[in-house]
């Protein structure tokens, strides 16, 4: 039951798709258990860059990078609510952790930076984070603000949203939350050349006793206007047989720019820029997602059914 509960929140992720652009996005964090110094983002728009850790500010370069990399992953292919990672992590089981009880390891900053040319107003931030373990959890209470010190923006350190906490220690799910700008006022348009940097922080102080929050999928994006594309027409456009199947899915569809065919877990198992078809006749029986986009930038997931 679990397992089809997910297959459905797969589908209503992916049928409904929003339209803001992810500037820069990081959700593979590896490799360091000392805090991330410089992290390049795993995904971005052409003409920005960005970067996680303590070199977004370089003065103070083991300060911003968190408690070092952790493992587990929120695992629902998105940054926030619902802005769609693509492509889709090739790499599991990673997170960001933080710790209240140490200052140099209680945060995380980040980056974006403009190069494309023109202007572009900044949408939001976007992350999951979950609890671990720890003392305390009625005062473990995430905040988020601009870093002004680091930022082409005005309105240093603004307040962007606080007080982001957990049920009780029991709560080791993972949530996920849009973080609007709307504090910052105005100034939230960057020219070419200018930069925005943010930090995502646990408390200083009022907590008794260490602890251990994760964070994933970190993207800021702009302000595109999110809309949902009605789906009915194009998956009515799209032919997927047989299904249920044992060996071949044939694949029948217009304009196609890509076929990604993931398990339940949003792992890609097969990946083309064009249909035709895919040979399920190694895989464990069970349920898959196939996702669909065309030409027009419009996606369509069906299930498929290997037995």
């Amino acid at each position: 039951m679990k397992k089809i509960l997910l297959a459905f929140g797969m589908l209503a992720m992916i049928g409904g798709v929003n339209a803001q652009k992810v500037l820069v996005g990081w959700h593979t964090f590896t490799g360091a258990s000392n805090p991330i110094a410089n992290k390049a983002p795993d995904q971005f728009e052409t003409g920005f860059s960005g970067l996680l850790g303590g070199e977004v500010n370089p003065a103070f370069a083991t300060t911003g990078g968190g408690n070092g990399t952790g493992t587990g992953n929120s695992g629902d292919n998105t940054y926030g609510k619902s802005i769609s990672i693509d492509p889709l992590p090739t790499v599991f089981n990673s997170c960001v952790k933080m710790s209240p009880t140490n200052n140099a390891k209680r945060r995380v900053d980040f980056q974006v930076t403009n190069n494309s040319g023109s202007n572009v107003t900044l949408g939001g931030i976007h992350f999951d984070y979950a609890y671990v373990w720890g003392a305390d959890v009625g005062n473990l209470k995430i905040s988020v603000k601009h870093f002004g010190a680091m930022s082409d923006l005005s309105n240093a350190n603004t307040l962007l949203v606080e007080n982001i906490g957990f049920v009780d220690n029991n709560d080791k799910a993972w949530h996920s939350i849009d973080v609007s700008l709307a504090n910052m006022g105005d100034d939230i348009t960057l020219t070419n050349g200018q930069k925005a940097a943010f930090w995502i922080e646990l408390p200083a102080s009022g907590v008794s006793g260490d602890g251990n929050v994760i964070i994933d999928n970190i993207a800021i994006t702009d302000n595109s206007t999110p809309t949902t594309i009605d789906r009915t027409a194009l998956s009515d456009n799209i032919k997927v047989y047989p299904n249920p199947t044992s060996d071949i899915i044939k694949v029948v569809a217009m304009d196609v720019t890509q076929v990604v065919l993931m398990n339940l877990t949003g792992k890609t198992l097969y990946q083309s820029s064009s249909v035709g078809e895919i040979n399920v006749s190694d895989f464990p029986k069970g349920l898959y997602i196939l996702k669909i986009e065309v030409a027009s930038g419009e996606i369509c997931a069906k299930k498929v059914m290997v037995n």
